[in-house]
């Protein structure tokens, strides 16, 4: 049993599914690909899309069945195949790394179903994606639902569906898109872990203090490189911090940084890295945190008392534990990033 494979335009906002037969395959048991199965990657390998504009195909039963010709290995169990009555809606996905990206439902009509995909983001990145197509009692209506447990449905219980490989772009382009998103991924996160650590240093600085970073070379380098480190003259008149300077930098300068990453539109090709696109949004955020933090300890170790704009929202702890915390919070989410992509 193949797979097919499509390959829609990128910039499309929809994906065409052609009819086909309401036949879908039910697995009692998950079971693992047979040998002649193909996997992603190898679909991958082997595709070679077209020009212009492709359908997701769906002919019949060696698209959305399972082909009668393939056998389980002993112990495992068979497949069962659903045929679905007329008014059955089908839910159709494309699926990226487990995850739903969009979604839709198409009802059988006269023993086939057909329709269109709304794509909400049609800034896919080029690459192997998954066309779900599934049914489950949940779907159905009531007379549906006891037609199909008179009928052949019986005693089965969850969802039944039929997966196909969608490629979208080319290997060429998923190459140097790949290569374009990693390198946006190392920026964000240079400057967002530079920004924490240009916040320690002044924070540090403004309590009268010296921070160990400084004596890190890459990381001072990193610090000098930041966005931010062209503010730091201003913060201070000889050892005296200047407030207008520094409500600036907090209020204004870390979170207008910060938010250039605080949205998964200002993300790039988020359906291919979903995790790591919501980790980054998470990363910045905890930026914003921490630099209220450090604002919090500066004011109460000049006596300077409350100020709004050192408010922070989910507040657990005392400031300085609090701070610690955050601190964890973004090497964790920072380095889960660099673990996901594999990279440095």
């Amino acid at each position: 049993m193949s797979d097919n494979m499509t390959s829609p335009n990128r910039g499309e906002n929809a994906l065409s599914v052609t009819e086909g037969a309401a036949t879908l395959a039910s697995l009692r048991e998950k079971l693992e690909p047979s040998e002649n199965e193909e996997t992603a990657e190898e679909i991958e390998a082997e595709a070679e899309p077209e020009e212009g504009e492709v359908e997701a195909q769906a002919d019949g039963d060696e698209s959305i069945a399972a082909d009668d010709s393939e056998s389980s290995d002993e112990g495992e169990e068979s497949q069962d195949r659903i045929t679905l009555p007329d008014g059955a809606e089908i839910a159709v996905r494309l699926v990226a790394s487990s995850l739903t990206l969009d979604s839709t439902l198409l009802r059988v009509q006269d023993g086939e179903f057909g329709g269109e995909l709304p794509l909400s983001d049609t800034d896919f990145h080029a690459g192997v994606y998954t066309l779900q197509f599934a049914w489950g009692p949940e779907l159905a209506t009531q007379p549906i639902r006891k037609l199909m447990v008179e009928t052949e449905w019986g005693e089965l219980q969850g969802e039944v569906q039929r997966d196909l490989g969608v490629f979208f772009g080319t290997p060429m382009e998923e190459k140097a898109q790949q290569r374009e998103l990693l390198g946006f991924y190392r920026a964000a996160l240079d400057e967002l872990e530079g920004t924490r650590d240009f916040m320690l240093v002044v924070g540090a600085q403004a309590r009268g203090k010296r921070n160990k970073l400084l004596d890190d070379a890459e990381r001072a380098a990193r610090i000098r490189g930041n966005p931010l480190a062209k503010l730091h003259k201003g913060l201070f008149a000889g050892k005296t911090l200047r407030i207008d300077e520094w409500r600036e930098l907090i209020d204004l300068r870390v979170p207008e940084l910060a938010n250039k990453y605080a949205n998964l539109e200002s993300i790039p090709y988020v359906a291919k890295e979903p995790h790591a696109a919501y980790h980054l949004v998470v990363l910045a955020q905890q930026i914003v945190k921490h630099a209220k933090l450090e604002s919090r300890l500066v004011y109460d170790a000049l006596g300077l008392g409350a100020h709004p704009g050192n408010y922070v929202a989910d507040y657990d702890f005392p400031p300085e534990v609090e701070k610690r915390h955050t601190i964890q919070k973004i090497r964790g989410v920072a380095d889960s990033i660099r673990a996901y992509l594999e990279i440095e």
